[in-house]
């Protein structure tokens, strides 16, 4: 999720790919509906990935929940 382009070396970052069969992703996509990001990503589906909505959003949660927010 930490995507970072350091001197030209790259890490980090989202591949783009969401596996919901993954041990790691149980009930991801239960989450998805029932929290209503699913339909929220729908409006975007065209610009972006999944995978790469999810981070964006982890972020923005992240951020804005952060406790100095006023801050950034």
């Amino acid at each position: 999720m930490d995507y970072r382009n350091t001197s030209g070396v790259v890490s980090g970052g989202s591949d783009g790919c969401v596996n919901f069969n993954d041990a790691d992703n149980k009930g991801l996509a239960e989450c998805l509906s029932t929290t209503g990001v699913q339909s929220v990503y729908n409006d975007h589906c065209d610009h972006l990935s999944l995978a790469d909505f999810i981070v964006l959003a982890s972020e923005a949660v992240t951020i804005r929940t952060a406790s100095k927010y006023d801050t950034f």
